[in-house]
């Protein structure tokens, strides 16, 4: 089920994301929508569809609200596949999607999507670090009702630690442990 607005965002709102510089005023913001989606939608709209600088601030909020309230994300689901898939989608609205698609029981029917986006977000070296993280959260989630992709997962983890930070490897050894999968590379020591 997609969402559409209803009505346009209130300028109140709009201005209130313009100001948010900090971690502090997007808790802020998340305990004002707390678990409203009539605000909570137009915060959604302005990060698929707003300026870039507004889009990018409100992507910040969408992907902790995602963690927090994952019910409130599960209606964009659609919109938020066609939004990660544009060429010029920024970063943070990539990083805000993916983190909060983490916290979601992808529907079967989305899977083989949702899928091809974050393998090729995996081994995409050029993608911000969070969101290749994020993404292979997802697949690990993915092989649990579709093992037969554990292979192929565990195989792109596997080619993208030499190449990656102390945190992203540890989420892999992570990843690889929760697929029951060795959580070295062949040549390291156990």
């Amino acid at each position: 089920m997609e969402r559409s607005p209803q009505k346009r965002q209130a300028p109140d709102l709009e201005e209130r994301i313009a100001t948010i510089r900090s971690k502090k005023q997007v808790e802020t913001m998340i305990r004002w929508i707390g678990s409203d989606a009539d605000r909570f939608d137009p915060v959604m709209e302005m990060m698929l569809r707003g300026e870039e600088l507004p889009s990018q601030k409100a992507a910040w909020v969408v992907g902790h609200i995602g963690e927090r309230h994952p019910a409130m994300v599960r209606p964009w689901l659609n919109d938020m596949l066609k939004r990660i898939q544009e060429p010029a989608c920024d970063d943070a609205v990539k990083r805000a999607i993916i983190r909060a698609l983490q916290f979601q029981k992808i529907p079967r029917k989305a899977q083989g999507i949702v899928f091809n986006i974050c393998f090729d977000m995996l081994g995409d070296l050029s993608q911000p670090i969070a969101a290749r993280v994020f993404a292979m959260t997802i697949l690990q989630h993915i092989t649990e009702s579709e093992p037969d992709l554990r292979n192929e997962v565990a195989t792109i983890i596997r080619q993208m630690i030499p190449y990656s930070t102390p945190a992203f490897s540890s989420r892999a050894r992570h990843v690889l442990k929760k697929m029951g999968l060795p959580a070295t590379l062949p040549d390291q020591p156990a």
